[in-house]
């Protein structure tokens, strides 16, 4: 786990949020091959969170590693079905299927393609 934050922190200082919210943005292969890796970091770490039972860690990784995904993926790719499997499967566990229910919508919408 220290590993992959230790990852983060060095390329968090590498991708501005601002300018990835900004969807007119075209990003630099280099960027988004950046941005992928953090979010790929950012779901591993939830995953460790999410075994260690730090479920509100997992969903905060889950959901940061979502949004970066959405902006470096093609939104029918399947990392970004996985991730909201993960997302919607822990909503579910924590009682909360109404919040599940679109994620667990969007992955199989995703799955199916």
């Amino acid at each position: 786990q220290s590993s992959t934050a230790e990852a983060i922190m060095l390329l968090r200082p590498l991708v501005d949020d601002d300018e990835l919210a900004d969807s007119s943005v075209v990003l630099p292969p280099m960027k988004a091959r950046i941005v992928r890796n953090l979010a790929a970091l950012e779901y591993q770490l939830g995953m460790v969170a999410s075994c260690d039972g730090q479920t509100m860690n997992a969903m905060s990784c889950w959901k940061a590693a979502l949004w970066h995904q959405q902006v470096a993926l093609p939104l029918d790719h399947s990392d970004i079905a996985i991730t909201l499997e993960a997302i919607g499967s822990l909503h579910h566990q924590l009682g909360e299927s109404k919040e599940a229910l679109p994620f667990l919508e969007s992955a199989l919408q995703i799955q199916k393609r």
